[in-house]
């Protein structure tokens, strides 16, 4: 028993989030930016560096400063047109995902509007095939919305492609053709539509990360810096850096309990998932601010083809009435059910009640989205059947530097971190079930004490 004391004593100072390597963009200038200094046009008017575009298309910046979009223009019968990126590499057999995301559809478009991905052998001329597939424009807008003139604004359309045999270049790309007849002249009234971000990536390996950003950085190319690139946000909640002495890198997400009636969520879309399978979303590295009064939650959202209409959801309440303060880690997951589409991870916040006016916030430094399976997750590290303190002390041995189940990873990730002691947590003393539910990793000089004990107080009955 005191071994056991002791080596629960170094584990819990040691477990530290883990920094989740994101799903990285393969675009240059995803979000249509002015890039060149005087490339074409005084700066910050000529919008679209990187991309090409053919016949009605174009890169602009109608709706106000700091928003640069491509434009499809099918206000005219006549009409069509097409834009794309260039020279990204391709491996043969891997699969590709590309989202046109915060896309916004006028009351009167009427036209065909496909987006996919062609494939380019090395010399970047010969066409190798493509996977291209129509976006429902009518069924999308006749769908709730919340623009008063009928149409669409932040939809989200995501597809994956996988590289043939040869395949040396991947090219995104999006075109309309067929624009209504009627439409004569481009006299026709709100018949456009404009792709304000986008995003083109190689799909993650079975139990990858899924996120887009999961560390809320400035990924865009742009040059004002603006965290939480890829995320969304809605009330008090937001995406800032402004933690001094952390570094420059410091983005995080921000939800503001400081004024009653406050409320908020963050939120990340086009992240496509599949009915049946189960998805895990962490939040690894959480600052709890001592004054903070209010109901938090996270979870996962599952919609349809549409990325709007809400199939279920798998919510989980945090307790922080518990002295947590820094470097938080919970967990949870859900199944996807039938239907299912998109996966959209999501926080939030409500029933403020703090009347203190500082110290307030919460924050989040880190978050992960992974795919997990039953055969997946197992903290049955030394094979005998059960999950028991004899597999608590191989995690302990690997954490940080193991990478093997056999060294503690529970779920297959590469790691031996935080995640695979809340799986060992969740299947002691059974034979290595998935995880389910909430799992809360408390940050150590604050709670060691309180999980030793508990802990202890498991391998006791156990052993009893």
């Amino acid at each position: 028993m005191k071994c056991i004391i002791s080596c629960l004593a170094v584990c819990f100072v040691f477990v530290v989030s883990d920094t989740a390597q994101a799903v990285t963009n393969l675009l240059t200038n995803p979000g249509f930016f002015d890039l060149v200094p005087g490339g074409g046009g005084a700066p910050g008017t000529d919008y679209g560096d990187g991309w090409s575009q053919f016949g009605a298309t174009s890169f602009n910046q109608f709706f106000g400063p700091g928003n640069p979009h491509a434009s499809i223009f099918a206000d005219d019968a006549f009409n069509t047109g097409s834009f794309w990126q260039e020279g990204i590499a391709a491996t043969p057999g891997k699969a590709y995902q590309f989202d046109l995301i915060n896309t916004r559809i006028e009351a009167n478009w009427d036209a065909d509007l496909t987006f996919g991905v062609e494939f380019y052998a090395a010399d970047g001329i010969s066409f190798l095939g493509a996977t291209k597939v129509p976006v429902d424009t009518a069924a999308r807008l006749a769908l709730p919305n919340v623009d008063t003139g009928g149409g669409v604004n932040g939809a989200v359309f995501s597809m994956q492609a996988v590289a043939p045999a040869s395949a040396a270049f991947a090219r995104p790309i999006a075109e309309f053709s067929n624009v209504n007849s009627a439409y004569v002249g481009g006299t026709t009234q709100q018949a456009n539509s404009f792709v304000f971000n986008s995003f083109f990536s190689e799909v993650p390996a079975a139990g990858g990360e899924l996120l887009k950003n999961p560390g809320f950085e400035d990924e865009d190319d742009d040059v004002v810096e603006n965290f939480g690139d890829y995320w969304g946000s809605f009330g008090a909640a937001g995406f800032d850096n402004f933690f001094a002495g952390v570094g420059p890198a410091n983005g995080h997400a921000s939800l503001y309990a400081d004024l009653p009636g406050n409320e908020g969520s963050i939120y990340q879309q086009s992240i496509l998932g599949t009915a049946g399978n189960t998805y895990q979303f962490s939040l690894n590295d959480v600052r709890i601010e001592s004054n903070f009064d209010a109901t938090l939650k996270f979870g996962l959202e599952f919609y349809g083809d549409d990325d709007f209409t809400k199939i279920s959801e798998t919510i989980e309440t945090i307790d922080t009435n518990t002295g947590m303060v820094d470097s938080n880690v919970f967990v949870m997951s859900g199944t996807a059910p039938a239907g299912t589409v998109y996966v959209r991870p999501v926080v939030s916040y409500d029933n403020v009640l703090s009347t203190a006016t500082t110290d307030e916030g919460v924050f989040i430094f880190d978050a992960s989205l992974v795919e997990v399976t039953a055969s997946t997750e197992d903290a049955d590290f030394d094979g005998d059947g059960d999950v028991d303190g004899k597999d608590f002390l191989t995690w302990q041995r690997g954490f940080g530097i193991g990478n093997l189940p056999s060294q503690g990873d529970a779920n297959n990730s590469g790691t031996v971190d935080g995640v695979d002691l809340s799986i060992w947590q969740t299947q002691y003393g059974g034979g290595g079930p998935p995880v389910v539910g909430a799992v809360t990793v408390p940050e150590p000089t604050t709670l060691s004490i309180g999980l030793m004990a508990g802990i202890i107080t498991m391998v006791l009955r156990r052993r009893g």
